[in-house]
């Protein structure tokens, strides 16, 4: 393991120029602060049972039990097993819990136990486990760093994961306790492993990192089949056929041995869960996916920024550029996957856009580049809408009241590097810093936003 990661680290971490250490790692310490800051509190953690479902589905069974937890899906389970959970919650808690796969429990899980946990209203009254979605969400944002610099360029990438580090939505989303966090880092360092197998196949240290991922991510929660999937079609588009099958018999591999566990547990209990599931999927999941508003029951926020993300999504697809399809591909097939394994009510819910989120703001924060670079208007001008939607979701907390002259002015500012450089092209050197000047000023924006969370993700 020691020479295999010795290996890696040459090309996992670059060399970097002193002044791309200091601007990426800074994104990576203020995007840390932002989340550690009220992790305990914001979001309000009574709406999203989710968090304590896993810690105690994999407490149990670290203390001899079978696992425990709630469902949604408790007629797909005999009444026998059906619990009542303690108050506010309602859905009764059943045995053995079927409902996902084991890894991310048992993470959890035994994070919980390090931290003292033994019974159910322990996990239910402990928030510290967000910590592991924390630490999850900042290697996230590394990998997505290093990967964005690989495809799209210094630059561009820096936009990207100072977005993510900054803006409301990610932050309130990762001090989430979530699957999909460990899936976006599987997700992100297969990514990385084919970019270099294309350029290096001989270099099999690449090779084991991406089996590896393959392995793992379908025993971690449904849609981890993204990671080998994506793999599996990324190294038949580049003509490597036999890394290809290689990552695509690893991860129906891993899948037959989720059945196992799952067979173990109680089979009858998940086909029929499974076939519960089947009767609520609807094809408008993948377009409430992109569109909707995100968040909890009752607690949604609108992320212009993702919605922009997807946006420069579909460009790059239409650019043929090597290795271009590393953002786009995963992207577009964890979508798919979301049909044929979500609900359409689950497209409200944050923590499904996670394993794709920093892939998303990576192709965001190309738009945004280039849309300064370029000095587009009408980059800028949508953009600068986008940007609008996001803060209006905090206009009550920070006293603003979009009116048609204020919004009219934010625009006016957000297209006028553009427009003076037209008007005359011996200044657009000073335009573009004007527009550069403008994404730097997100930074702050997006720090005054998280400090408002708590108007829509607080207790209620």
């Amino acid at each position: 393991m020691f020479i295999f990661c010795q290996r890696l680290r040459p090309h996992v971490l670059p060399k970097l120029p002193g002044w791309e250490l200091i601007a990426a790692g800074g994104a990576a310490v203020i995007g840390l602060l932002l989340r550690l800051n009220q992790f305990t509190s914001i979001p309000y953690r009574a709406p999203n049972p989710d968090e304590w479902n896993w810690a105690w589905a994999g407490l149990s069974q670290l203390q001899g039990m079978p696992p425990t937890a709630w469902t949604l899906f408790w007629n797909a389970y005999p009444k026998s097993v059906w619990q009542d959970p303690p108050p506010p919650y309602i859905e009764p808690l059943v045995h053995p819990w079927v409902d996902a796969p084991p890894v991310f429990s048992w993470i959890i899980g035994l994070a919980a136990w390090l931290d003292g946990d033994r019974t159910l209203n322990d996990v239910i009254n402990d928030p510290r486990p967000r910590l592991i979605g924390i630490g999850l969400s900042i290697v996230a944002l590394v990998l997505a760093y290093l990967l964005g610099r690989m495809v799209f360029g210094t630059w561009p990438s820096l936009v990207g994961v100072w977005l993510l580090a900054v803006s409301p939505i990610p932050v309130v989303l990762d001090r989430l306790v979530a699957a999909e966090q460990l899936l976006a880092v599987l997700l992100l360092g297969t990514l990385i492993a084919v970019f270099h197998l294309r350029r290096d196949p001989k270099n099999r240290a690449w090779l084991w990192l991406l089996l590896a991922c393959c392995a793992v991510a379908p025993a971690v929660k449904a849609p981890g089949l993204v990671v080998g999937v994506s793999a599996a079609l990324l190294l038949v588009t580049s003509r490597q056929f036999r890394f290809a099958g290689l990552a695509a018999i690893a991860t129906v591999a891993a899948q037959v041995m989720v059945l196992g566990y799952e067979a173990a547990l109680n089979w009858q209990a998940y086909t029929a869960e499974i076939a519960m599931r089947g009767s609520e999927l609807s094809g408008l999941t993948g377009y409430r996916f992109i569109t909707n508003t995100t968040g909890f029951d009752h607690q949604q926020a609108y992320d212009g920024w993702w919605l922009l993300g997807w946006l420069g999504l579909a460009e790059i697809i239409g650019r043929r550029r090597p290795n271009f399809d590393l953002v786009a591909v995963p992207s577009v097939v964890y979508l798919l996957l979301l049909l044929g394994t979500a609900a359409e009510y689950s497209s409200g819910y944050g923590w499904y856009r996670l394993a794709v989120m920093p892939l998303v703001y990576l192709a965001a924060g190309r738009f945004l580049w280039l849309a300064a670079l370029e000095l587009s208007w009408v980059r800028l001008a949508l953009a600068a809408a986008l940007a609008i939607a996001t803060l209006q979701n905090f206009g009550t907390p920070l006293y603003l009241h979009f009116s048609a002259s204020l919004i009219g002015l934010v625009l006016a500012l957000a297209v006028l590097p553009a427009f003076a450089a037209l008007a005359s092209p011996a200044i657009r050197h000073w335009a573009r810093l004007g527009a550069f000047s403008l994404l730097v000023l997100l930074i702050p924006l997006g720090v005054i936003e998280v400090a408002e969370l708590g108007y829509i993700y607080g207790a209620r």
